[in-house]
């Protein structure tokens, strides 16, 4: 069951108020999308199974509410859960790079895979795979913003092409051609070889 948008956004208001207790409650209300995310962002790693999705999402509450912060300013919903996906990539960049798993294969990647919504379990790279990706997402949403947020709703948040398009406010002919255009660039950029300067 997802959460309720009207009480997420009422909370997100709250919250970047420093109102500690709608801090807490946007988090249990937004739980179910906070968990699909971190499982998405888990599937992509093999090696990370000792790695729960609760450590995962408390992970991201910690980094993102640490002692002494200032409070998140959220500008919508998209925003929050944008920025707690950020977190969560960051959290496994970092978790990977402390288990050493930066090391062979790192200039050639090998990537035969289909990208499908909700899920890059199939992925197969050589190196640190997680953060080839993650590089990868980086790049594009700033070159392609829009696909890009196509293909993190259909990738991380499982979305629909319906729900995709009801919640950007585009066509679902739209979201089709952007999921069509972003799973083409994401497989040849992770494909290409890093071995030239």
């Amino acid at each position: 069951m997802t959460s309720n948008p009207e009480e997420v956004t009422r909370l997100l208001d709250a919250a970047s108020n420093g109102d500690e207790k709608a801090i807490l409650a946007l988090w249990r209300e937004a739980q179910t999308e906070l968990r699909a995310m971190a499982t998405a962002i888990l599937s992509r790693e093999r090696k990370t199974a000792n790695l729960q999705t609760t450590v995962v999402v408390n992970e991201a509450y910690i980094r993102m509410h640490a002692p002494g912060s200032v409070a998140p300013q959220w500008e919508n919903r998209e925003h929050f859960f944008g920025f707690v996906w950020r977190v969560m990539r960051q959290f496994m960049v970092d978790y990977a790079r402390t288990r050493g798993r930066q090391k062979r294969g790192a200039d050639c990647r090998r990537v035969p895979f289909e990208i499908a919504a909700g899920s890059l379990s199939d992925l197969a790279t050589s190196g640190d795979s997680i953060s080839d990706l993650l590089e990868a997402l980086d790049r594009f949403s700033v070159s392609d913003p829009r696909q890009h947020e196509v293909l993190w709703r259909r990738m991380a948040l499982d979305q629909s092409v319906q729900a995709t398009a009801e919640n950007m406010d585009i066509s679902e002919r739209t979201v089709a051609e952007d999921w069509r255009y972003a799973k083409a660039w994401l497989r040849k950029e992770l494909s290409v070889g890093r071995s030239g300067p």
